[in-house]
């Protein structure tokens, strides 16, 4: 015989209508007709029984509390059979219509007293007030056979003042539900007295104890955990994280170096050498300084553009050739200029930033006339090629293996492409751009600037 209390428990009994797909009846104050909405309706006929066997009608109030909680262990409030209804019939509706069809209606949420208390039949306690929305899908996953949500199903037969909750309840199964539920004749309706609690069922919530060993563990991961820093971390900040001070060494250098050179400046007569050796190093280092052009291919199928350069080279980001270009004539840029500037951030080791200007073109006329015919490829910094040799017709070394013994090649491609056979024989540095990984784009850039900025040998 099935434990009464089981057996007229409303949250079980619609959990088992629901699973035997059994129509739901909605019924007025007199139970002799039927209403179109469940937030019409004063009572609710519910069937239990497995599709198959005789069907065992239950009536009950429309505003009967459950033992579903409105707050996460909270037991203060429990949502009524009437809102539990709504939800289940609301499964195709959208949020709009679901908050929409409920406001209309006189069942409330039933503020506990006990788990089992009929209500008010009728529902004129409050105002209806359906699940929330964040709920929602919490009750309708339960209702259709989900487990019991932690925290928000009473314990069948506890007390409100317990907090006793279901932590797992398995989803109901046909051939159980007869064992779990009495027949019940719809003449006799709902009778709550059988939901009253069980004092055998009561009980206590254990008091949570730490697991020491678990706490000791957690100590020795930390303790060996290693913090991720770059070679420029090492300089800047200690283990402890105190930041490093260069003050002293700057000192020391102004000392030793800088102040005899300026004395030197101030001793010498004008328009006499100031190093009396070592000139011949003069205009090769000035001649470092001012290399800042980067040479483009103009072919079409180039990564790294004139309309791209400047937003992969300055900010670190890849962005494909043809997007950038309708991106810039939606900004109103429909002219290619001849030249892109690019401006290169250096953050010194006492914070300070400063910015390095570097131009990058594509046609060898505008070089000439940037830098002037005689001086030009001294001040290119390096050459982006695709790996085909027509690029290099206008050159002044038309040969890409005697080019790339004076200036600096760099081949960009994609991460998922083969690399044109011609740059085997080229000394062409090869960078990998990802299509899809643009996380990957700064450290692409920060080693480009680290190869075309350190000294050639």
């Amino acid at each position: 015989m099935a434990d009464p209390v089981v057996a007229h428990d409303p949250l079980n009994i619609l959990r088992a209508h629901i699973a035997a797909k059994h129509p739901v009846l909605l019924l007025d104050k007199t139970q002799q007709h039927t209403v179109d909405a469940v937030i019409k309706a004063s009572y609710i006929s519910l069937d239990p029984s497995p599709e198959g066997e005789p069907p065992q009608r239950v009536v009950i109030p429309a505003d009967t509390p459950t033992r579903f909680t409105t707050q996460l262990n909270d037991a203060g409030t429990t949502y009524t059979l009437a809102q539990l209804t709504y939800v289940f019939q609301s499964l195709g509706n959208s949020a709009a219509d679901y908050m929409k069809n409920s406001s209309v209606a006189n069942v409330g949420v039933h503020v506990a007293t006990g788990i089992g208390s009929s209500g008010v039949p009728g529902g004129a306690e409050n105002a209806f007030r359906p699940v929330t929305l964040i709920d929602r899908r919490v009750v309708q996953e339960y209702l259709m056979g989900g487990e019991a949500p932690a925290g928000r199903i009473l314990v069948l037969g506890s007390r409100p003042e317990d907090n006793h909750f279901e932590g797992s309840l398995p989803a109901p199964h046909n051939p159980a539900v007869s064992t779990l539920l009495a027949p019940t004749d719809a003449s006799q309706g709902y009778d709550p007295s059988q939901t009253q609690p069980s004092q055998a069922a009561a009980g206590k919530r254990k008091a949570y104890v730490v697991n020491q060993a678990d706490v000791e563990a957690v100590k020795k991961i930390h303790s060996q955990e290693i913090s991720i820093q770059d070679r420029y971390d090492t300089l800047r900040i200690t283990v402890g994280g105190k930041k490093n001070d260069f003050t002293a060494l700057r000192k020391a250098i102004m000392a030793e170096r800088v102040k005899p050179l300026r004395e030197l400046f101030k001793t010498q007569k004008p328009g006499a050498p100031i190093f009396s050796h070592g000139t011949g190093d003069r205009p090769k280092k000035q001649r470092a300084a001012q290399q800042n052009i980067i040479l483009l291919s103009s072919s079409p199928t180039a990564l790294i553009t004139m309309w791209n350069v400047k937003r992969f080279l300055q900010e670190g980001v890849y962005e494909k050739s043809d997007q950038a270009k309708a991106r810039q004539q939606a900004e109103g840029n429909r002219r290619l200029e001849d030249v892109i500037v690019i401006y290169r951030t250096i953050t010194a080791l006492d914070g300070t930033e400063r910015k390095i200007k570097y131009y990058a073109l594509e046609n060898t006329d505008v070089l000439s006339r940037l830098a002037g015919p005689e001086a030009a490829w001294d001040r290119v910094l390096c050459v982006f090629t695709t790996g085909q040799a027509w690029q290099f017709k206008n050159y002044r070394w038309t040969d890409p293996r005697e080019l790339f013994k004076h200036v600096r090649g760099v081949y960009f491609q994609l991460s998922n492409d083969q690399p044109h056979p011609a740059i085997k024989d080229w000394k062409v540095q090869t960078y990998k751009i990802d299509p899809y990984a643009r996380h990957t784009d700064k450290p692409t850039v920060g080693a480009f600037w680290s190869y075309v900025e350190s000294p050639r040998r």
